[in-house]
């Protein structure tokens, strides 16, 4: 599939469109309510900001049906450098080497942040949930199949491999080796993906509450859990991967990441939240910083702590 045709629109228009739709402005205040430990580097103001991604010295961000490239060399003082418009409300973000892949279809060439273009799509999934890319496959969850991959060898044309349906829909997904993790309502299914042609089911995992996504770090699944909180998964060994640990946040998780030591969740209306989680069996309160907006997407990158909200992109620095 040649698209080529979409490279006008990411680039003389891009920077004109952010100052006039997206407002991305520098927002020099300073809470002066935040915690102690954790200071509030930046924050950008970027209307319907959704999902973020860090690779090197760049923050992804959706906002809306556009992909925004953002210099955080600096991260007191982060820029928009290029945007590119996906064709298409996008939800999670996935950026790996050269690519930005959109769930909701969009794979974008950032080799050049400055000018950012469309270079293929997925074919339609319905309602795709979640993304993670891993080596020359796509691995999508959806409301209408638990595990869809492509091949993305030519990242213009992706090809479907496989569809692997034993649990209907699925909520976020996460690849770690050969193993897939899906959050599916009350627990934690994962997948052996040593073949993609003959998925395997291993084991699922059950959570006291809907499991919306995960992520794995250090043999611990960390999956959020709506008004439910964060979930603790104990994953070696896999075939015998347990809830070991919860933490009831105080607003609805949506969405977490981890360094191995604390969990970042975006805890919508209650903002971030930050767990330490050395003791699985026993996470605690750390920090928190409330945002203007429902929080939905946090990374960690390089002792950085990158969250979006509704309205912005905020950059954090955690000391403890």
């Amino acid at each position: 599939m040649k698209t080529e045709y979409f490279r006008p629109l990411c680039y003389a228009m891009a920077f004109t469109f952010c100052i006039t739709f997206f407002s991305c402005e520098k927002d020099e205040s300073i809470d002066p309510n935040l915690l102690p430990g954790l200071h509030l580097m930046s924050s950008l103001n970027i209307q319907y900001a959704n999902s973020v991604s860090v690779y090197g010295d760049y923050a992804y961000v959706v906002g809306g049906s556009r992909l925004l490239v953002i210099d955080i060399s600096d991260p007191s003082n982060p820029g928009i450098v290029g945007s590119c418009d996906t064709v298409g409300t996008d939800g999670t973000i996935f950026v790996d080497g050269s690519y930005a892949y959109m769930s909701a279809g969009a794979i974008v060439n950032i080799e050049n942040p400055a000018g950012p273009y469309l270079i293929g799509r997925f074919p339609d999934l319905l309602v795709p949930t979640g993304l993670f890319i891993d080596g020359d496959y796509a691995y999508f969850s959806s409301s209408t199949m638990a595990l869809t991959i492509f091949d993305i060898t030519d990242r213009a044309n992706p090809v479907l491999v496989n569809e692997y349906n034993p649990t209907g829909s699925t909520s976020g997904i996460w690849i770690e080796g050969n193993y897939a993790f899906l959050a599916y309502e009350d627990h934690i299914r994962i997948i052996g993906i040593i073949d993609v042609l003959r998925p395997v089911h291993i084991k699922s995992a059950f959570v006291p509450g809907p499991a919306v996504e995960v992520c794995v770090r250090n043999d611990i699944a960390y999956v959020t859990g709506d008004t439910s909180g964060l979930f603790l998964i104990d994953i070696d060994p896999l075939n015998n991967a347990t809830c070991v640990g919860t933490y009831d946040t105080p607003g609805a998780a949506f969405w977490a990441c981890s360094d191995g030591n604390y969990a970042y969740v975006a805890d919508r209306d209650s903002g971030l939240q930050i767990i330490d989680c050395q003791d699985p069996a026993d996470p605690a309160f750390i920090e928190s910083y409330r945002t203007s907006g429902p929080a939905n997407c946090v990374c960690v990158d390089g002792g950085y702590i990158y969250l979006t909200d509704t309205e912005k992109l905020y950059i954090f620095n955690l000391r403890l």
